[in-house]
């Protein structure tokens, strides 16, 4: 099958571009939202484009700020998980002790999904 490829369009063998192709472009904070039409649209579809770039707009930073607090989330298990060893280790009076460090840090590391078996 063969392929027309015009401005990095295909079209399937048999088929031409039309003549023309308006491009609608919406922006938003972080790019923009497109819709290619063979005839302009109407002030009113274009209002409803607008409308749905705000919000993706929208849904997007709320997927960034939950991406942020997700990575505080883990960087504060984190930070836990190394107080808890930190404070077993204060606690060590006696070198016989360092079994049970090392047990703590294991079960900080596993606490954290960290396969610490890999191969």
């Amino acid at each position: 099958m063969t392929h027309m490829v015009q401005y990095g369009w295909r079209y399937p063998a048999g088929e031409s571009p039309p003549d023309r192709m308006v491009m609608n472009f919406a922006s938003y904070s972080h790019g923009v939202m497109s819709a290619i039409t063979y005839e302009p649209i109407a002030d009113e579809d274009f209002d409803i484009l607008a409308r749905f770039a705000k919000v993706f707009e929208q849904t997007y930073t709320r997927f960034l700020d939950l991406q942020k607090a997700e990575a505080q989330a883990r960087e504060a298990q984190i930070e836990a998980a190394l107080e808890r060893v930190r404070a077993c280790t204060m606690a060590m009076h006696q070198s016989e002790e360092l079994q049970e460090v090392i047990r703590v840090v294991f079960e900080q590391l596993e606490s954290l999904n960290l396969d610490i078996d890999a191969k």
